[in-house]
């Protein structure tokens, strides 16, 4: 669509418009470690993302480079509060988040996050087999319940 390339071209060429725009908005990444997940372009623009992602190492190697790569602000859910004495590699050891285990969690997480910015959610999950299945629930769960528990 003509248009559509059009008004992207526009909005990545106004460096002032796309920090306005994505300072409106939070951008959560179900899959966030997938080949197709945009969240390597997301943070690179400055946006701040909310990666969910199985924890592991795949997940760490991420948050690192975008940690030292990118402008953008990076959110992962960890399964214990974070304390003043976490380090990269501490946090490392409890980032992540299985959507097909940790669903309900998740949305009470996410329902709460941001509360003041507009919420754009992305599934990318992709597993082979009937664990595909699986996930493709878990973010359609995960999705209808922060969609029904957020403020409109």
């Amino acid at each position: 669509e003509p248009s559509v390339a059009s008004s992207v071209e526009k909005i990545l060429g106004d460096t002032a418009q796309l920090a306005a725009t994505l300072s409106e908005h939070v951008f959560v990444l179900l899959g966030g470690t997938s080949e197709l997940c945009p969240c390597l372009t997301l943070a690179r623009a400055g946006a701040t993302v909310v990666v969910i992602s199985r924890p592991g190492e795949k997940l760490n190697t991420l948050l690192r480079y975008l940690d030292r790569e990118t402008a953008g602000t990076i959110v992962v859910p960890l399964s214990r509060p974070q304390t003043e004495a976490d380090d990269a590699a501490t946090l490392g050891e409890v980032a992540g988040a299985d959507v097909i285990e940790r669903g309900p969690e998740l949305i009470t997480w996410l329902a709460a996050l941001y509360p003041s910015k507009k919420m754009v959610i992305g599934s990318y999950i992709y597993v082979d087999g009937e664990a595909h299945v699986r996930a493709s629930v878990a973010m359609d769960s995960v999705l209808a319940g922060v969609v029904a528990a957020r403020p409109a």
